[in-house]
C-alpha cells in the first residue's frame, strides 16, 4: 500500500499545470500574460541617427509601454541599469505640479514704505522686493523690472533695498548675491539707493502695510516645465527642487 501511495505522489508531481491554474490551498495565483510587443520604426531611426553620431546603442535605453502594461510600444535595453540623468527632471516636474498646480504663476512684487514723491522722484523709506521663488526670474527680468520702476517715476531710494523670500537670479546667484545683482540692475537703470541691501525670509516681514508699486507675474507652471523638459534646462529644475525642499521632498 505504501508503494502505491509513493507512485501516485510521484506521478502527481509531473502532472502538467497551466500558468493560470496554479493553486495554493484555497487561493489561485493568476499570472499576468506577457505584454504584446510592437515594432517601432521611429525608435530604430533614432538609434540609427545616434549610431551615426558615434553613440553606442549599448549605452542607450528606452521603454515606452501602455499604462496597463499590456503593450510595449518601444524598447531597447529596457532591463539594463543606466544613470537616469535628465530624466530626473520628470520627478521634479511631478512634485512641482502636485505642490503648486499646473496653472500656478510665480509673483515678484515691489513695495515701498510710502507713495513716491513724484516731484523729487524719490522714495522716503525703503524699497521691498518680495519673491515666492520664480525659477525663471533672472538678470533679464530684473532689468525689465527696474526699467518699469523708472517709468513709474522712481529715481532715488532714501532707505534700504530689502529682498524678501527665495529670490534667485539665474543659477549663479543665490541669496544675498541675488539681492546684490538686483541692486546692480536698479542702479544701471538709474535708481540710486542710499541704504543697505538686506535679505529676509519670506515669513519674517509683512508687506500688508506697504504700498504696492508693481508686480511681475511668471508664465504658468505648466509652460515653465515644458521649457525645462523640452530644452533640458538644469537651472530651472535645480531652483524648483530647492523651492520644494530639496531631493528628499522630490523623492
Amino acid at each position: 500500500m505504501k508503494g502505491k501511495f509513493l507512485f501516485f505522489m510521484a506521478m502527481a508531481s509531473f502532472w502538467p499545470i497551466s500558468a493560470n491554474e496554479l493553486t495554493g490551498g484555497d487561493h489561485s495565483v493568476i499570472v499576468a500574460p506577457a505584454p504584446e510587443r510592437m515594432e517601432s520604426a521611429a525608435l530604430e531611426r533614432s538609434l540609427t541617427k545616434l549610431q551615426r553620431r558615434r553613440y553606442s546603442r549599448d549605452n542607450q535605453g528606452i521603454l515606452v509601454e501602455s499604462l496597463d502594461g499590456s503593450k510595449v510600444l518601444a524598447e531597447s535595453n529596457a532591463d539594463v541599469t543606466f544613470n537616469p540623468a535628465s530624466v530626473m527632471k520628470l520627478a521634479t516636474s511631478f512634485a512641482a505640479l502636485a505642490h503648486f498646480g499646473p496653472d500656478y504663476r510665480f509673483q515678484t512684487s515691489v513695495y515701498g514704505d510710502s507713495e513716491l514723491d513724484t516731484k523729487k522722484k524719490s522714495l522716503l523709506g525703503s524699497l521691498y522686493v518680495g519673491s515666492d521663488g520664480n525659477p525663471v526670474f533672472g538678470i533679464k527680468e530684473a532689468a525689465a523690472l527696474s526699467r518699469s520702476l523708472v517709468r513709474r517715476g522712481l529715481r532715488r531710494v532714501e532707505g534700504d533695498l530689502v529682498v524678501i523670500g527665495p529670490l534667485s537670479l539665474d543659477d549663479r546667484y543665490r541669496g544675498l548675491k541675488s539681492a546684490d545683482q538686483l541692486r546692480r540692475a536698479l542702479t544701471r537703470s538709474g535708481i540710486a539707493i542710499k541704504g543697505k541691501t538686506l535679505l529676509q525670509a519670506g515669513d519674517s516681514l509683512s508687506l500688508d502695510s506697504k504700498v504696492l508699486y508693481l508686480k511681475h507675474t511668471s508664465d504658468r507652471l505648466r509652460d515653465i516645465l515644458w521649457r525645462q523638459n523640452a530644452h533640458s534646462i538644469n537651472e530651472i529644475a535645480e531652483r524648483l527642487g530647492d523651492l520644494l525642499g530639496g531631493s528628499v521632498v522630490v523623492q
